[in-house]
């Protein structure tokens, strides 16, 4: 699965926990090639989750016919509710006019909405992008991982840590994980390991 990254990577073992995960992002989170867009380091509200991923409906391919083929920043908008032209510019590493253009298309296929210098997408353009997981990766201060999930998990409908096998088998059964509704992802496989996050999806 191929990452966006908005943000230097450091090579380490966390990175390559994250490279594992995403990996396999179709078995993990039941997504369809194609069908989702995967993002690392990406900042949305005060959170930047080492990676997002945002799935989208089928029928979204349809707007490449209204010149409207950018699913990210599509996605974007669908992660952080609303923005101007220049943070969606800077978040999604695309030409301010080319924003702006997109973002008039948009506008004229009401896709979109404008207030003031904001735009945000139609509340009948939001279930086309049903689902934003996210995932924080470690390799040993679990809690830290999970106050960054907790955290993401205010935009998120589905939080997970990912944390190395020792880790993740250790803390499977503690008690923050099922209170607050995290999963747990164990990067040698990497699987679901115990815990089962309890997704969200009013927000």
């Amino acid at each position: 699965m191929s990452v966006t990254y908005f943000r230097t990577r450091r090579a380490g073992p966390e990175a390559a926990i994250e490279d594992a995960v995403a990996a396999k992002v179709s078995q993990l989170f039941d997504t369809i090639e194609g069908r989702c867009w995967t993002a690392g380091s990406l900042s949305i509200g005060a959170g930047m989750p080492d990676l997002a991923i945002v799935t989208f409906d089928p029928h979204v391919v349809a707007i490449s016919k209204l010149n409207v083929p950018d699913v990210e920043l599509l996605a974007y908008l669908r992660a952080v509710r609303e923005a101007k032209p220049e943070t969606i510019a800077q978040r999604t590493g695309r030409p301010m006019k080319t924003v702006v253009r997109i973002l008039e298309d948009m506008c004229d296929a009401q896709i979109v909405g404008v207030s003031g210098e904001v735009f945000a997408l139609h509340e009948s353009w939001r279930n086309v992008l049903p689902e934003i997981v996210t995932v924080e990766a470690k390799v040993n201060n679990w809690q830290v991982a999970l106050a960054q999930a907790i955290r993401n998990s205010i935009f998120a409908h589905r939080s997970y840590v990912a944390l190395p096998s020792r880790v993740a088998r250790r803390i499977r059964g503690e008690i923050g994980l099922r209170h607050y509704g995290i999963g747990v992802l164990d990067e040698i496989e990497p699987i679901r390991v115990g815990v089962e996050c309890v997704p969200r999806h009013d927000w």
